[in-house]
């Protein structure tokens, strides 16, 4: 972790103890605020693919959204789908691979990230913005998400099943919330059962659901009822830990296929040519 990292870090905990002795309800408040804010916004230069393909705006829920269409007309369309902190930009070689095969690709940026513009995003908010982006530019016949975007798409299929059969390659999706909650606890130093009281009845308050419910392993049985999945995580994944996909690796289904990987961890799995390989011919 660079130096001034260690000290925003030291900052935020420091704030949300001083909070805590005052009400440890707000405290809960902003710590979930904190949760739902990225740290870093990816602002790496568009590369060419996507400098040439055809740029998109439209409004979302107040916000700006920035985005892209390579190769319009395709003979079907595939939606790109980044994770938290990350961009579309980051996908630019399966954006490539599948314009190749001669697809349609739609690649945008969510709500405060990359080109877009917002400061915080929750899952509920991703997944309807996914919505939006499917009745805008579909029907969308195919998918590629990573992390936190995962999540998103799993929960946005699972909440219209009338959407056509899709074919979904996960890449080290965000599978159970409740672990990301766990860790970002542990690294914003929040102990106060009371103060993660708090936390949790924010979830609630927004969504009417409690954290387990944003869950993909909770949607993969009305979501591969009807589409197919490609599963891709690694052992040494310290961002979406592989121990969460236990349940999802047990699953006998023919419309599920998981892949483990070793070594890649979280970032470099969707870098890796073998991966990119598989997800490239997964989706037709």
């Amino acid at each position: 972790m660079k130096w001034i990292q260690q000290m925003a870090l030291a900052f935020v905990r420091t704030k949300l103890r001083m909070t805590a002795v005052i009400s440890k309800k707000e405290a809960g408040k902003q710590a979930f605020r904190l949760f739902c804010t990225p740290q870093f916004r990816n602002r790496d230069a568009v590369p060419p693919l996507f400098a040439n393909a055809e740029q998109i705006s439209f409004s979302f829920a107040g916000e700006t959204i920035h985005g892209f269409r390579v190769n319009p007309g395709g003979r079907m369309k595939v939606l790109l789908i980044h994770g938290f902190e990350s961009s579309v930009v980051n996908f630019e070689v399966y954006a490539a691979g599948f314009a190749a095969k001669g697809l349609e690709v739609l690649a945008f940026d969510a709500p405060a990230h990359g080109l877009s513009t917002g400061k915080r995003i929750n899952a509920l908010q991703y997944r309807d913005f996914l919505l939006e982006v499917m009745h805008r530019f579909g029907p969308v016949e195919a998918a590629m998400a990573h992390s936190f975007g995962g999540l998103a798409l799993c929960l946005a299929i699972a909440q219209q099943p009338v959407l056509p059969p899709l074919k979904i390659a996960l890449i080290a999706p965000a599978t159970e919330t409740t672990t990301a909650i766990d860790q970002f606890f542990k690294i914003a130093g929040i102990k106060d059962p009371e103060v993660q009281a708090s936390f949790l009845q924010q979830i609630h308050t927004i969504s009417g659901r409690d954290a387990t419910w944003f869950s993909i392993t909770r949607t993969l049985g009305p979501i591969t009822a009807h589409s197919k999945i490609l599963w891709i995580h690694d052992t040494d994944d310290r961002i979406t830990p592989y121990a969460d996909t236990a349940a999802v690796r047990e699953i006998h289904n023919p419309h599920l296929e998981f892949i483990t990987t070793s070594g890649l961890g979280h970032r470099r799995i969707y870098r890796d040519e073998q991966v990119i390989a598989k997800v490239l011919a997964f989706i037709p």
